[in-house]
């Protein structure tokens, strides 16, 4: 296998390699959104009265050669003008986008389309990496750096050589780290830990985020140094639900590239493309191959029905029913959390954004258990999964 066709994905202390560059649009990354019944409704809607049947047939013999970012929309073809004008140039990408809208599969199509095709594309998730071990997985260490460090080991930059390096979820990288890929970027050098030797880079570095860089300054969690560095071109990603009927292209895809193969030539029907067009898809287009590959199994008749489309958390739920005390408490709560989150844990700016004294933030944290000293983004991702659970409360009654 040559150098050009590797495709490099690090997990923990392993490799895998394959020759196959994947055809199918998948998120990197997993994680949940919520969605309004307004957001439900929004765009896909349009899209619906717009839609005839006759454009399924038409679309299914339309390939898109150019990129396997699909879509007729502008939204789409907007990424891969972007795709196809930022892979002629070595500059940092930072991509961004929801969870499950297929920034990885960005990333590699500008590796394909760059003149670094035939060298590494190794794509790192930085949320997965212990923070002990990150300067390692990225950098590399020499023998008996540390406890167990039995061999040298090259690190991520080293393994991309002139190729294409993909920090996904970079936005979880540990602030330790941050600094030292911040000097990496500036200078094209690196040192491997325990290491006195100097390394050059020369791979591109690419990175995805579903996470608001710059909110997360904001709270000490990235640094701003860092995201000037990395925020040369941007590609934005639309959520799914933007997209309008490239959610029918995508299915067709999807169902033309199942692991099915005698189910391949399944088709949707015109009321079938309806519901998928009503929905919003939080999980992106993640969440419609799933759907996709449960709608085919339950096929009889080589088309894909309503009935067949079974979303998640489907069906009728029997509303929560709140004790007035209890949501007086919930209600108080949440806009303590709420302003902690936007102090960034600063428990005395929190109290003057939420109109309360100092105790009444303490005493908040200690009932929801809460340690005062909490750091930083740990703090912020505690906060925002606890008032989240409030709104989701209310939402239910």
């Amino acid at each position: 296998m040559s150098s050009g066709d590797a495709y490099v994905e690090r997990r923990g202390a392993y490799d895998r390699r394959t020759d196959v560059y994947p055809s199918s649009i998948e998120g990197p990354s997993t994680g949940s959104s919520t969605r309004t019944d307004a957001e439900t409704q929004s765009t896909n809607v349009e899209a619906i009265s717009e839609w005839k049947p006759a454009t399924v047939a038409t679309r299914r013999r339309k390939k898109q050669k150019l990129s396997a970012f699909l879509g007729s929309s502008d939204a789409a073809k907007t990424v891969r003008e972007k795709i196809g004008l930022y892979a002629q140039y070595d500059a940092p990408v930072l991509i961004c986008g929801e969870t499950g809208v297929g920034k990885e599969l960005v990333a590699k199509e500008l590796h394909k389309k760059s003149n670094r095709a035939n060298q590494p594309f190794v794509p790192v998730n930085a949320a997965a990496i212990p923070e002990t071990l990150a300067g390692s997985e990225l950098f590399g260490h020499s023998k008996g750096a540390f406890t167990g460090a039995d061999s040298s080991r090259k690190g991520a930059f080293e393994e991309a050589g002139k190729g294409v390096l993909l920090l996904d979820e970079i936005g979880d990288l540990p602030s330790a780290i941050q600094a030292h890929l911040l000097r990496v970027l500036d200078t094209n050098t690196l040192t491997p830990i325990g290491s006195s030797k100097t390394i050059s880079t020369k791979c591109r570095v690419v990175c995805a985020t579903n996470v608001d860089l710059r909110q997360a300054q904001e709270t000490d969690c990235f640094r701003t140094d860092l995201f000037y560095r990395l925020n040369v071109l941007n590609i934005h990603v639309p959520a799914l639900r933007e997209r309008g009927d490239d959610i029918i292209e995508i299915a067709e895809q999807f169902i033309a590239t199942n692991e099915i193969e005698h189910l391949r030539n399944v088709k949707l029907t015109p009321k079938s493309c309806d519901v998928l067009l009503s929905h919003s898809f939080p999980g992106n287009v993640r969440e419609l191959r799933n759907l996709i590959l449960r709608a085919i199994v339950h096929t009889e008749d080589g088309e894909i029905h309503p009935e067949h489309i079974v979303f998640e958390q489907q069906g009728s739920k029997e509303p929560t029913l709140v004790k007035v005390g209890d949501a007086k408490k919930l209600v108080s709560h949440y806009f303590v959390l709420r302003a902690l989150r936007k102090s960034g844990g600063n428990v005395k700016k929190a109290a003057e954004y939420a109109g309360v004294s100092r105790d009444v933030i303490y005493s908040t944290l200690k009932e929801l258990e809460i340690p005062k000293d909490l750091p930083g983004k740990k703090l912020a991702d505690t906060l925002e999964g606890i008032c989240n659970e409030g709104k989701h409360l209310f939402d239910g009654c």
